[in-house]
């Protein structure tokens, strides 16, 4: 990384420095003020807060520049003064970077305790595709995604092209893995076990005929 610039706007709205800084694959950015209109322009980059910064995990390091960057111009188009990196401060004002794509499909870190190698159908803020991602078989909503079993590799594959999805190197691994594993799969052919007839009890006593003539047997009489 080189030295850190500070960078305003013609006109700021107010004198409070936007610092943005990295701590390993977490972006980081601090705001002394609190302010809506900050608040607004930092959430719609996907950043959330926890104290006393505004985060964001982007674990790739191209999308880390990409993403900082758009997030820097974002900001002083808004007004904002930014204290960041001085080739993230050249990129975003030349707005050589590339933007963000609104629709993703990845893949869930392999040490997430519960959904680890999931594929991860996440989308902007400003959108809603949650109806039409929680109909793929077995989809989960782990907040704020929607995340699905590497078994239904082939129907997330196809939302993707149909609903404009990015699909990430990652979420391809998954679907690779879980495609090589169905079709290294031992394929039998079984009959369908046959089940003895069971014989229930009927809840009814079984009707009996009544004989025309009542008569008793001789061999019962008295002598």
């Amino acid at each position: 990384m080189s030295e850190l610039l500070l960078v305003r706007p013609p006109t700021p709205k107010t004198a409070s420095i936007a610092r943005i800084s990295f701590d390993g694959a977490m972006l980081r950015c601090f705001f002394p003020e609190k302010r809506e209109d900050f608040n607004q322009i930092v959430k719609c980059h996907n950043l959330r807060w926890q104290s006393p910064y505004f985060v964001r995990e982007i674990t790739d390091d191209t999308d880390r520049l990409n993403w900082t960057a758009e997030l820097i111009h974002a900001l002083l188009a808004g007004g904002f003064c930014v204290k960041a990196d001085e080739s993230l401060v050249h990129t975003a004002v030349n707005q050589s970077y590339t933007k963000e794509p609104r629709r993703t499909v990845s893949a869930v870190r392999t040490d997430h305790s519960q959904y680890g190698g999931w594929f991860r159908i996440w989308w902007h803020r400003d959108e809603d595709c949650y109806q039409v991602a929680k109909r793929l078989p077995g989809a989960r909503y782990a907040k704020p995604v929607v995340v699905v079993p590497p078994d239904s590799f082939a129907e997330v594959l196809d939302f993707a092209e149909r609903h404009e999805f990015l699909v990430r190197p990652s979420a391809l691994r998954v679907a690779d893995a879980a495609r090589a594993e169905l079709e290294a799969a031992l394929v039998v052919s079984v009959a369908a076990p046959v089940e003895p007839e069971v014989v229930r009890p009927s809840t009814k006593p079984p009707k009996l005929e009544v004989p025309d003539k009542v008569a008793i047997d001789e061999s019962l009489l008295d002598d």
